[in-house]
C-alpha cells in the first residue's frame, strides 16, 4: 500500500512537469518579429512588413545558426554607402536567409567571414555594390534573383560556394564571381550583365544545366584546373563563350553559339570555346557554331 502511494505521487509530479519542460522549450524555439530597421536579431526571426530604412541597413545578425524569414516582404534602402539589406559583417556562421527583397542597400547581404551561409527565394536588385556578397566557405544561393546591381549580383569569396535554380541579369559587372576551389553552379542563368556571365579562378569548379547568354565579355571565364562545364549554352556573349585556363579540364554536351561580336562587330578573332595553359588536351566534344571565329573551338577537338 505505501509503494503505490510513493508511485501515484512520483507520476503526478512527472505529469507535472513535463508539460512544463515541453512549454519551455516552445517558447525558447519562437521567432522574434522584425518591426524597425537595424533591427539586430539573435534568435530566429520574421519580418512582419516592408521596411524603408535610409541611412541605415535593414537587418543585423547577431548570433549565428539563425534563420530570417523576410516572409514575403521588402527591405528597401536609399543608396547610401555603408548600410546592408541583411548587415552579417560581424562574422556570424550558420545563417539563413529567405523568401524576400533586398533593394536599393549598397548591398543587399553582406556577410563577412561567415561560414554556411545560405540564401533561399531572396531578389536583390538596384544595390549600389553586390546583390549578394559572402566571404566565408560553403555559402549557397538557391531560387534568387539577383538584378541590376551596378557591381556583381552575385560575389561569393570561399571554398565550396553553391548557386542552383537561380538567376543573374543586368548587373553592372559580372552576373556571377566566385573565388574559391569546389564550387558549383546548376540549373541556373546569367544573362544581360555588363561584364562576364560568370567568373570563377578555383580549381574544380563547375557548371551545370546552366545557360549564360547575351553578357558583354565572357559568357564563363574560369582560371583554375579541374574545371567541369557540361550540358550547358552559351550564346550572344560579346567575347568567347566558354574560357578556360588550366589543366584537366572537362567541357561537354555544352553549346557556344553566336559569341564574340562585342558591339556587333566581327573581328574574326573570338571563339565559341577556347581552353589555354594545359599540356595534356582538355576531354569532351560541345556543338560551336555561328561564333566570330570560324574556326569555333581551340583546341578543335572540343568541338
Amino acid at each position: 500500500m505505501k509503494l503505490r502511494r510513493t508511485l501515484l505521487v512520483a507520476l503526478a509530479v512527472l505529469a507535472v512537469v513535463v508539460p512544463l519542460v515541453a512549454a519551455s522549450g516552445g517558447a525558447a524555439g519562437a521567432a522574434t518579429e522584425i518591426s524597425t530597421c537595424a533591427q539586430v536579431v539573435t534568435t530566429n526571426a520574421f519580418l512582419a512588413t516592408d521596411l524603408f530604412c535610409p541611412g541605415q541597413s535593414g537587418v543585423v545578425v547577431g548570433a549565428s545558426g539563425i534563420t530570417i524569414d523576410l516572409n514575403g516582404h521588402m527591405l528597401r534602402g536609399n543608396g547610401t554607402t555603408g548600410h546592408f539589406g541583411i548587415d552579417d559583417i560581424g562574422g556570424f556562421d550558420r545563417v539563413t536567409i529567405e523568401n524576400g527583397d533586398l533593394r536599393n542597400f549598397d548591398e543587399g547581404l553582406a556577410a563577412m567571414n561567415a561560414d554556411r551561409i545560405r540564401l533561399s527565394n531572396l531578389f536583390a536588385s538596384g544595390n549600389l555594390d553586390d546583390g549578394f556578397r559572402v566571404f566565408g566557405d560553403l555559402a549557397s544561393v538557391d531560387s534568387s534573383t539577383v538584378a541590376e546591381n551596378r557591381l556583381e549580383g552575385i560575389h561569393i569569396s570561399g571554398i565550396s560556394a553553391r548557386i542552383r535554380a537561380s538567376t543573374a541579369v543586368g548587373n553592372l559587372e559580372a552576373g556571377i564571381e566566385i573565388g574559391g576551389d569546389s564550387a558549383k553552379i546548376q540549373g541556373s542563368t546569367a544573362s544581360g550583365n555588363a561584364e562576364s556571365g560568370v567568373s570563377a579562378d578555383g580549381d574544380s569548379d563547375a557548371i551545370k544545366a546552366s545557360t549564360v547568354f547575351g553578357n558583354g565579355t565572357f559568357g564563363i571565364a574560369v582560371g583554375g584546373d579541374s574545371v567541369s562545364i557540361q550540358a550547358s549554352t552559351f550564346s550572344g556573349n560579346g567575347f568567347e563563350g566558354i574560357f578556360v585556363g588550366g589543366e584537366g579540364s572537362v567541357i561537354k554536351g555544352d553549346r557556344a553559339e553566336a559569341n564574340g561580336f562585342a558591339g556587333a562587330e566581327s573581328d574574326l578573332v573570338r571563339l565559341g570555346i577556347v581552353v589555354t595553359g594545359f599540356t595534356t588536351f582538355p576531354k569532351g566534344t560541345n556543338v560551336a557554331r555561328g561564333n566570330d571565329d570560324p574556326a569555333q573551338c581551340m583546341p578543335s577537338t572540343l568541338c
